[in-house]
């Protein structure tokens, strides 16, 4: 990701090696491997992130990255919320329900939403 601070024979790479920073997104399984400890990596800058869309989050957009241009807001006082539509999850309402009611947010919880309202609050928040 990042250009190579040194030549690739000192790093141990071939010549013609260009890798600079190594970024890797692992699953479950493969992240309890020790990738950076490989011979092929231990020579590098290796950092470990959970997904690609942190990744995309963490980078500095790019020159041309019509993604990533703009500045994207949400307006939290327009805000309709619909938590925990199956009932199944009474942890997780307790713990959000509170904080969505002081924001003083329109929404349902703890059942799905009538599909008129759920339209009508799309279309209009």
């Amino acid at each position: 990701l990042c250009p190579p601070s040194s030549s690739a024979a000192a790093r141990g790479g071939a010549e013609g090696d260009v890798r600079g920073h190594v970024v890797l997104v692992l699953d479950d399984v493969l992240s309890v491997l020790p990738w950076e400890a490989t011979p092929s990596l231990r020579p590098h800058s290796v950092s470990r992130v959970p997904s690609v869309a942190l990744l995309r989050a963490l980078l500095p957009p790019s020159r041309g990255d019509k993604a990533s241009t703009g500045t994207h807001t949400i307006d939290a006082s327009s805000a309709y919320f619909v938590l925990n539509p199956g009932g199944d999850l009474p942890h997780t309402q307790a713990m959000f329900h509170a904080t969505f009611e002081h924001q003083q947010w329109e929404g349902v919880a703890g059942a799905p939403p009538d599909q008129a309202e759920l339209v009508q609050q799309l279309e209009t928040k």
